[in-house]
């Protein structure tokens, strides 16, 4: 799948494409993989080793760490 955007800039049209690959079944989800994304001179991308879904975690996972002097 492709995903194609394009965002109005002073300089005008700045396109960005993203593609979804390598789609897995994850608990009767096909979710993707590996995800690019380009733009004008420059790409990259995200592999994705392990998917889980619907994972209890620790709230505290989410608390911003303390900030000591």
């Amino acid at each position: 799948m492709r995903r194609y955007m394009e965002s109005e800039t002073i300089l005008g049209m700045f396109p960005l494409q993203t593609d979804y690959e390598d789609y897995r079944d994850v608990d009767g989800i096909k979710q993707p993989f590996l995800i690019r994304w380009s733009m004008p001179g420059r790409s990259w991308g995200r592999k994705i080793a392990e998917l889980k879904q619907n994972v209890a975690m620790d709230d505290a996972q989410f608390n911003p760490p303390s900030s000591k002097p």
